[in-house]
């Protein structure tokens, strides 16, 4: 019976250490919030930490590098008075996953633009935190 209780408790300790010494996403309760746009769908730090961990194995510059280049052609789309032409993809319950696509110009291409440079404000911020926690190397 003793032994018993004392495995339960050693098990208990095992996965208590384990939980606090495993790796975690980017939490960055100081860092800004993703902001609200449609096609993005519901951006949260947890979600974008996931998604750079398995799409970009935890390289969060080259995540950063992607939305900077679809900054930069916005900006020149911007600067010609043209049209951004976006293709999404979306899901509404129950039915298969559907392409759209928005024509953005003028103020809603400037708010775009805007968010974009808020996105990417809340990327470095995360990339910045998981930087942080990651385990530093001593040098001799």
């Amino acid at each position: 019976m003793f032994n018993h209780r004392l495995s339960q408790l050693m098990a208990a300790i095992g996965v208590t250490v384990i939980m606090f010494t495993a790796p975690q996403p980017a939490q960055a309760t100081h860092c800004p919030l993703f902001p609200k746009v449609v096609w993005w769908g519901t951006l949260t730090h947890e979600g974008a930490s996931e998604t750079v961990q398995q799409r970009f194995s935890g390289d969060w510059k080259a995540t950063i590098a992607a939305w900077q280049n679809n900054l930069t052609k916005l900006m020149a789309i911007q600067k010609k008075g043209s049209t951004a032409a976006i293709r999404y993809k979306s899901k509404v319950n129950g039915h298969p996953i559907q392409t759209s696509k928005v024509k953005l110009r003028g103020k809603k291409l400037d708010d775009y633009i805007n968010n974009v440079w808020k996105r990417l404000a809340v990327m470095h911020c995360l990339a910045d935190t998981d930087a942080a926690n990651q385990p530093r190397l001593r040098r001799r």
